[in-house]
């Protein structure tokens, strides 16, 4: 057992110190499960090894888990998918522009679900296959859907460009009243529209599936706000179609992919049940964990991209447990790391602390101040959309897949610049 692992640290170590950290604890974590009491001469191997590669981080003080240039590179490639928002937002000189590039996010994204959902209809599992368009592996075929191999990262990036569809297609009604609607380009919208709320539910993902819903039902309120519909006909007559959409897009899930409806459901039961017996779930005792972690340096954190070396030294026995069933259903051997919190903002608290988060809050209170103060409908929504993204990120962990967090920072930063130019009166 330990000559095995000792050897996997080595092998990874120079091109993956994370990983090789990683792995030691988690070889030392399962070595004192089997063996608690254990003074044998390997004990003291691994603790010998343990005060090689350890240091003791002053708890006020900035640090890094490691000492490599991978880290440098991560580091730059996250701030430049922050910073695109930034360039969108230098860049764009007019509203008109704006919503050109919103209908062409809008559009490419529906063809992403159109594709996703053929696929999805369409697929046949084989050893040899490459899931995503026969050119990537994906780790869990069960979980990926059109080019993203994590449902729950679909669904993040599918809601913000939901919230641009919304927005679009009602700007275009209030700017050309009929006109605006009956047009190709409204249509094209509107069939991107479909495609992307059908994905949603289609490609399993539950929290997704919650958030839809709490999207039109904020769409639906700051529709009838912003139109002054306070009459109760039009509120039964707006919740009833809503209610109906739900049903619908479900009982279509279930029409279309019966084994993806069940898997949903039996989740959702053995979840409760577990739930209602005292058993937390994963992502609880993940959180938990976290919580433990972050307790150790509050203030600055254990450096940027560390939970997955530091996790381990943290984890509690509860999680462990969890992980190790999954290898019994295995069909080859694998060590069962936890390369991510599950929750976008506890993890960076791990990593910046409550002071680098903290850096992050006049952005979120700018989003904020300019929800409730703009009067254009558009950017209402486009703010709710950002904000929902936001949401996502305390459940799970969209911002890890580029894609994702390079398209919520262009949809706020083009949020942005539509407010200034709207106060510039710009068209």
């Amino acid at each position: 057992m330990i000559s095995e692992g000792i050897e996997s640290v080595i092998y990874v170590s120079p091109q993956d110190p994370e990983l090789a950290l990683a792995l030691f604890f988690d070889l030392k974590n399962r070595y004192y499960d089997k063996y608690p009491k254990s003074k044998s001469p390997t004990s003291k191997i691994l603790s010998e090894c343990e005060n090689l590669i350890s240091l003791n981080p002053k708890p006020y003080l900035p640090t890094l888990s490691v000492s490599h240039p991978g880290v440098l590179y991560r580091f730059i490639h996250f701030n430049s998918q922050l910073l695109i928002g930034v360039l969108f937002f230098t860049l764009v000189k007019s509203r008109k522009s704006i919503r050109k590039i919103l209908i062409i996010l809008s559009i490419n994204s529906g063809l992403l679900a159109f594709f996703g959902i053929w696929q999805k209809l369409n697929y046949v599992p084989s050893d040899d296959l490459l899931e995503i368009w026969g050119i990537w592996d994906t780790p869990e075929p069960r979980y990926y859907f059109s080019s993203f191999t994590y449902k729950n990262h679909w669904s993040a990036f599918a809601l913000l460009a939901i919230s641009s569809i919304i927005g679009l297609i009602v700007n275009n009604w209030q700017r050309r009243g009929r006109d605006g609607i009956l047009n190709i380009l409204t249509s094209l919208l509107f069939f991107s529209f479909i495609f992307m709320i059908i994905s949603i539910p289609l490609s399993g993902s539950r929290s997704g599936s919650l958030l839809l819903g709490l999207t039109f039902v904020v769409s639906l309120c700051l529709g009838i706000k912003h139109f002054k519909l306070s009459s109760i006909k039009t509120w039964l007559l707006l919740s009833s179609g809503l209610i109906a959409l739900l049903i619908i897009l479900f009982g279509l899930t279930k029409k279309l992919h019966q084994e993806t409806t069940k898997e949903m459901v039996s989740n959702f039961k053995s979840q409760y049940e577990n739930f209602i017996s005292g058993k937390k779930p994963l992502r609880f005792l993940l959180w938990k964990d976290l919580c433990m972690q972050i307790s150790k340096k509050p203030v600055f954190g254990f450096g940027f991209d560390s939970y997955r070396a530091i996790n381990p030294i943290y984890q509690s026995n509860e999680v462990r447990s969890e992980r190790m069933k999954g290898l019994k259903a295995a069909h080859s051997k694998y060590t069962p790391l936890v390369a991510f919190g599950h929750s976008e903002w506890l993890q960076k608290i791990s990593e910046f602390g409550f002071l680098g988060v903290m850096l992050i809050t006049p952005i979120i209170m700018a989003i904020l101040i300019n929800f409730i103060k703009c009067k254009s409908l558009l950017l209402k929504i486009l703010f709710a959309g950002c904000f929902m993204f936001l949401t996502y990120s305390l459940i799970d962990f969209p911002a890890q897949t580029p894609v994702c967090l390079m398209t919520f920072s262009i949809l706020l930063g083009l949020s942005f610049k539509y407010s200034e130019l709207g106060n510039r009166r710009n068209p």
